[in-house]
């Protein structure tokens, strides 16, 4: 037992030290804690549900009625209205450009932040953007990023995301529905954690020009909009 419980203190500080370098999302963070965790873990109970823990199967979606949302909260109403500009905790007059360095724990041996084994870079989590960003001073709540809005079924079975028309990557390049798509299928062909997180998604399709739909295999999910806010995107 103390060989399984010296597994999960470094499986607890190596995802800790994941989070505070943006190199996963929260929610996939707590599904990874509980895959080690000696003891009885409930991600649920924690305010987090990936898809592993995800309810009874039924049909697809479809999609018949549907809301739309420029955020996403599982605790009320959102602080910001659909309009707003910057969060409040953050200064729209900040000096830009220049360099900034910092510290990091450890080596490094690759660029790619999504590797199996390996030491990928410090900070590399912040080059990609997500379809949603989390609110600092709110609970559980996200607003669209590269999204401009969320619309989802009812029963949560379906979410669709409406992409910004000026969402670009580095270099440029407009953010389009088939590179959600193929990401989706990348991370979760090739990583066993976003495999797993992601588990109950049935497909992912291009159903406009800027917008993309996952279905899901389960109904009853509240955080599922949420969850699939946190991929992120890479180019194609």
């Amino acid at each position: 037992m103390r060989t399984k419980y010296n597994y999960f203190i470094t499986a607890l500080l190596s995802l800790f030290v994941w989070l505070s370098l943006g190199l996963v999302p929260l929610g996939v963070a707590s599904f990874g804690l509980a895959l080690f965790s000696p003891i009885s873990f409930n991600p649920v109970s924690f305010g987090f549900a990936p898809f592993g823990f995800a309810q009874a199967q039924t049909p697809l979606s479809t999609m018949t009625t549907m809301a739309t949302h420029h955020a996403l909260s599982l605790f009320g109403k959102p602080k910001y209205a659909a309009d707003f500009k910057h969060f409040d905790y953050v200064n729209p007059n900040a000096p830009k450009g220049g360099s900034v360095r910092l510290p990091a724990l450890g080596n490094f041996d690759s660029l790619n932040p999504y590797i199996i084994k390996g030491n990928p870079a410090s900070g590399l989590g912040l080059i990609y953007d997500s379809l949603t960003i989390a609110s600092l001073d709110e609970p559980n709540t996200q607003y669209g990023l590269i999204a401009k809005h969320i619309e989802y079924a009812d029963d949560f079975s379906s979410v669709r995301f409406t992409l910004r028309p000026q969402a670009r990557f580095h270099d440029g390049k407009p953010i389009t529905p088939e590179d959600v798509i193929w990401s989706f299928d990348a991370l979760t062909t090739n990583h066993p954690i976003y495999r797993a997180y992601y588990a109950n998604i049935a497909r992912v399709e291009k159903t406009a020009p800027q917008q993309v739909t996952f279905y899901a295999n389960s109904t009853g999910n509240r955080e599922l909009p949420q969850i699939l806010g946190q991929l992120p995107i890479l180019p194609k």
